[in-house]
């Protein structure tokens, strides 16, 4: 990443990297995260009123077409799409890329959920003004669309993972074709107008203020930069023998950290399931490193490339469609079995209580002494994502590698 980053002043990365310090701190802490709570959620509620011009004055021009787009496009920022996209890199040949963007992502995640459950700022859907409430404006029985809106606004992950990823894949392209300075400047214009976009989707829609956005486009810049500076060490660290447990240490820690909202939400379980697929990156370049074999490369003859990357594409994401469906199901009957033998001062270090975004979850599930039920939601979440990574991609590519295909 040198090349990139001798393009930024050296203040510029280090403020960042300080600032996303700070952030994790705080986060991290849960002695902090009650006084940050009183100070910055008063503020933030002010100016999520402040912003309900802003959300009127796009509703106003609203139409079934708009609406269409915004839902759609807001769609690329999900956790369905991830799973689509993000392995395509991989089986296509851009294995570093993939990996280091789906590591990417975990980290993003990660602070903008936390920071979600730290501030615990409202949507503006869920608050008036005083004189009126703001309307959902999104198409009808979107799974996806629900959960989100269950979630704090501050700050917009939509806006922040659409930064992050749109913006990374961005300057991997730029750096492996070497693209002019134009050809860059044009990619660079595409990239912000798509963000631009997503951020006025969200507020068109009634999810966000501008607050919302604002803060998702800095705490995405700030990861970005962050990122940038240390993906190589990362990785470095990743592919040595201790990678995997470093990571398994890593999302165990920081998933036992992440503050408590004041009424539950699904963010967490955002979080728990990137940091699954984190440990499944992790675990499947060292299966690859472990059986000596590198992704494949650009052969002379690229209609040869091609179909082997379609190959790839074919067999590693029917094996990520197969895995997702039937992975999550067998931990949610497996876990409460396995739970019920932990004892529950142990138990609760990891395990949130059950919360009422997940009904019918408590069946079988083990409950503590006022009888509530721990929700393994998160921890099945966790495992179905790293077994999709690992067996789904990482799997199906030594395979692919292994006969040929």
């Amino acid at each position: 990443m040198a090349p990139v980053l001798a393009g930024f002043p050296a203040v510029l990365e280090f403020i960042s990297s300080t600032s996303l310090l700070a952030i994790t701190i705080f986060c991290c802490v849960p002695s902090l995260h009650k006084p940050v709570r009183q100070h910055a959620r008063p503020w933030v509620v002010f100016h999520v009123q402040r912003g309900f011009s802003w959300v009127r004055f796009f509703q106003r021009h609203q139409s079934p077409l708009i609406t269409l787009l915004a839902s759609l496009s807001s769609h690329t920022v999900s956790v369905p799409f991830y799973v689509s996209f993000l392995p395509i890199l991989v089986l296509i040949g851009a294995e570093d890329a993939g990996s280091k963007a789906t590591i990417l992502m975990a980290w993003c995640q990660y602070v903008g959920n936390a920071l979600k459950d730290l501030i615990c700022a409202p949507r503006p859907i869920n608050v008036t003004d005083g004189e009126t409430s703001v309307t959902l404006l999104a198409l009808p029985a979107r799974e996806e669309t629900e959960l989100n809106a269950k979630e704090y606004g501050l700050p917009s992950s939509h806006t922040m993972n659409s930064l992050c990823l749109n913006l990374y894949l961005a300057i991997r392209v730029i750096e492996a074709y070497e693209l002019s300075t134009i050809a860059s400047s044009l990619l660079y214009a595409v990239v912000a107008l798509w963000v631009v976009w997503i951020a006025i989707a969200r507020v068109y829609m009634g999810m966000h203020t501008p607050v919302d956005v604002i803060g998702g486009a800095v705490a995405g810049l700030f990861v970005l930069l962050s990122y940038l500076a240390f993906d190589d060490m990362i990785f470095s660290s990743l592919d040595q023998g201790y990678g995997v447990g470093l990571q398994v240490l890593v999302s165990a820690v920081l998933l036992r950290l992440h503050p408590k909202p004041e009424v539950q939400t699904p963010s967490i379980e955002f979080s728990a399931a990137f940091a699954g697929a984190g440990l499944g990156v992790a675990a499947g370049r060292a299966r690859l490193s472990f059986a000596g074999m590198i992704p494949l490369q650009s052969p002379n003859n690229p209609a040869a490339f091609i179909l082997q990357g379609l190959r790839h594409c074919i067999i590693g994401l029917s094996t990520v469609a197969a895995t997702k469906y039937f992975s999550k199901a067998i931990f949610l009957k497996c876990l409460p079995h396995v739970y019920a033998a932990v004892p529950q001062h142990l138990r609760k270090l990891w395990q949130p209580p059950m919360h009422h975004l997940g009904p019918g979850k408590a069946d079988g599930i083990p409950c503590d002494a006022t009888g509530r039920a721990w929700d393994i939601s998160m921890t099945a979440r966790f495992f179905s994502y790293f077994l999709l990574v690992y067996v789904g991609v990482y799997e199906s590519l030594h395979w692919c590698m292994y006969f040929h295909w």
